[in-house]
């Protein structure tokens, strides 16, 4: 499968059959050794901005995928919030928190109900 011809953030560089196979003037190099596709936190715009998109699965032409994506929902460190008040669709955390402590990356925050509320700004 060509992957570096349907990658849509060219992430996965197009490759010639001779590059792949180190055949011609890829002789003396060898073959190229394929690896395994991951995501550039710093380029990929849409988990920069915290925006869902699974372009690279959809423009992957095998089945089942060869890549894919997965959430990964991981604990803040440093205790549990307090929360100051609860409106319509917005929660005050009562502790001072630093700012950008809570990355666009971060979906959710658990407060004392052991609920996981997501996280939809940072602000002070």
């Amino acid at each position: 499968m060509a992957c570096g011809q349907v990658c849509p953030t060219s992430a996965i560089r197009p490759i010639t059959l001779s590059e792949k196979l180190g055949t011609d003037e890829f002789a003396e190099a060898g073959p190229i050794k394929l690896g395994i596709a991951f995501f550039d936190r710093n380029r990929c715009l849409p988990w920069a901005m915290d925006k869902p998109c699974i372009v690279c699965e959809e423009n992957c032409p095998l089945s089942p995928k060869a890549i894919y994506t997965e959430e990964c929902f991981n604990t803040v460190r440093d205790g549990i919030l307090t929360v100051k008040e609860v409106t319509d669709n917005t929660i005050e955390i009562q502790t001072a928190i630093i700012p950008d402590k809570f990355a666009t990356g971060d979906y959710y925050c658990a407060l004392e109900d052991s609920v996981r509320r997501k996280i939809i700004a940072n602000t002070e």
